[in-house]
């Protein structure tokens, strides 16, 4: 399968992922919680990923190890935050700032792994940013962000344009589906356990969210995400 067709299913995956999770982040009680129980189901649903491709690890020195280490913090952050994020911003206008993330693995996969430079991601890039001037100026910064909704955004944008290149670096080395799995279940672990999280609030989301319903929430965005790793893998960043 082609990076092109690869990126265009996770691309819309992603879409209905997003608006399904904001769905769900607004009657959340404890983003906290519900991200620990989601994180944890993602990561026990990534081991189907081996069905499809059983890449196991290989090549692992200190290096590796490292990088690693500092891409599943990255992970575990994001895994955090994002539905804190979620539940303070828009579907809409999250899909479109979110977008700066990209431009910020664009811009580190140039610098530090020297990646090719052309008109067209100079184009992407451009569209991107335009993107967001527009909707803030046509609406005003107040309207569509609250003042913590615009602090999380930020944040998180920073964290994922670091996460996905250390992706770009990692994937290769571990597979999608080992990555997978420890990407979600650092995420579950640092939600859960710093501080930990109380068993009443874990049982109060899955009363306000069926577990049917974050595990279909999960699948959208496991094959969003295994998705863009298989693509780091047969294209450049």
């Amino acid at each position: 399968m082609s990076w092109l067709t690869l990126s265009l299913l996770s691309l819309f995956s992603f879409v209905l992922y997003d608006v399904a999770s904001r769905f769900v982040a607004t009657r959340s009680e404890s983003p906290r919680a519900f991200a620990t129980i989601y994180n944890a189901i993602v990561a026990v649903l990534s081991l189907s990923i081996f069905w499809l491709d059983p890449t196991l690890p290989g090549h692992l020195n200190l290096r590796v190890i490292a990088l690693t280490v500092v891409g599943l913090i990255l992970w575990g952050i994001n895994g955090r935050l994002e539905y804190f994020v979620k539940k303070h911003v828009e579907a809409s206008t999250f899909a479109i700032v979110a977008k700066v993330a990209p431009v910020g693995t664009f811009l580190l996969a140039l610098i530090f792994l020297h990646e090719s430079l052309s008109a067209g991601k100079l184009l992407g890039v451009v569209l991107i940013i335009l993107a967001n001037v527009l909707i803030f100026i046509n609406q005003g910064r107040r309207q569509i962000l609250t003042r913590e909704g615009l602090r999380y955004t930020v944040l998180i944008c920073s964290v994922l344009s670091f996460a996905w290149f250390f992706d770009a670096l990692n994937v290769p080395v571990w597979g999608v589906a080992t990555f997978s799995v420890l990407s979600f279940a650092i995420g579950s672990l640092i939600s859960g356990f710093f501080p930990t999280i109380s068993l009443a609030e874990l049982k109060r989301e899955l009363v306000l969210t069926p577990i049917w319903q974050i595990c279909l929430l999960g699948s959208l965005n496991l094959s969003g995400y295994a998705l863009m790793l298989k693509a780091f893998t047969v294209t450049e960043a």
